[in-house]
């Protein structure tokens, strides 16, 4: 992930160095630098913050990536632009090279930050939001809003020009040729909320702290106490299937909380299969080694449910 935003960040540099137009978030960006005296970098980062906090408001979830990409790229961006090895542009000729150069390696950047899953930018999470809100297609929305933003980094004195249209035109098939080299299917990825990664990192095996991904089957009845087992005296204290509970999410079902409820009621009058089929699908095999589900494995569905929805909370 690290490299892909290194990556993206560098392609932006390209771009901006090609000075024969900015892509349209790029102008806004360096429009609003321009205006207000902080690195473009800088810019960078603050708008990503706000975009964030809109479309959390609007109850769009996001991930580790997110945040990553937010900081990142900004520190990156001003990093190359304070090493400056790259001249401007001073012809077409050598500016549409550098453009053309750069949305490559802002498209490999793409393909390794959105391979590793870990939530999409902040800018793709603002179209998202615009599609579901307003029904249109997503190719639509985010016409409409890069339209917003070229003019108004036009009014704030961002460059518009050429590499405006090259930008908006040849970026798609530039990741389009990357992706089909990697033999890479964006559609297959799951990002990960926050959520997701927190519950992830707080798993007591490190190799298998990826089941939500898909990437990694855990087996539930692994995570059954042992009858002698006297490391965690407070999970013996418990049937089995609370204990296994806690060696797999930390946690356990908040049956007092109606959502919860709600979540058991709707499992429960579920097909057995289906519901054996969703924990498979999120990377947990609720089956034993008699052949029947363990346990408690409902109580497992509820969890996957609840973080799911983001209604999972651990201390």
């Amino acid at each position: 992930m690290i490299t892909g935003l290194f990556l993206y960040a560098a392609g932006i540099h390209l771009t901006i160095k090609a000075n024969i137009g900015y892509a349209p978030w790029d102008g806004f960006h360096v429009g609003l630098s321009n205006k207000i005296g902080l690195s473009i970098g800088a810019v960078l980062v603050i708008v990503g913050i706000v975009i964030v906090i809109i479309v959390t408001l609007l109850k769009e979830k996001f991930g580790l990536g997110t945040i990553c990409n937010i900081i990142l790229i900004g520190l990156f961006l001003d990093l190359l632009f304070f090493i400056d090895i790259i001249p401007k542009a001073e012809n077409y000729l050598v500016g549409i090279t550098l453009l053309i150069t750069g949305l490559f390696i802002i498209a490999f950047g793409s393909y390794f930050y959105i391979k590793s899953g870990f939530g999409a930018g902040p800018r793709d999470n603002l179209m998202v939001v615009l599609a579901r809100r307003t029904k249109l297609p997503a190719g639509l929305c985010r016409s409409i809003i890069e339209l917003l933003v070229t003019v108004v980094g036009w009014i704030l004195g961002g460059m518009v020009g050429l590499g405006t249209v090259i930008s908006v035109i040849a970026v798609g098939f530039c990741i389009q040729i990357v992706f089909r080299l990697f033999k890479f299917d964006v559609t297959s990825v799951k990002h990960e909320t926050l959520s997701e990664t927190y519950v992830m990192l707080r798993r007591k095996d490190v190799k298998k702290v990826k089941f939500m991904t898909g990437k990694t089957i855990i087996r539930a009845a692994d995570y059954l106490p042992e009858p002698d087992e006297s490391a965690d005296l407070e999970s013996m204290r418990l049937p089995q299937s609370q204990a296994m509970l806690l060696n797999i999410f930390g946690d356990m079902p908040d049956y007092t909380n109606k959502k919860f409820e709600k979540l058991w009621q709707e499992i429960f009058n579920a097909e057995e299969n289906d519901i054996i089929a969703y924990c498979l699908e999120k990377g947990v095999d609720v089956m034993g080694n008699d052949g029947e589900p363990v346990s408690g494995w409902r109580d497992i569905a509820v969890m996957l449910k609840a973080i799911d929805k983001g209604l999972l909370e651990l201390a």
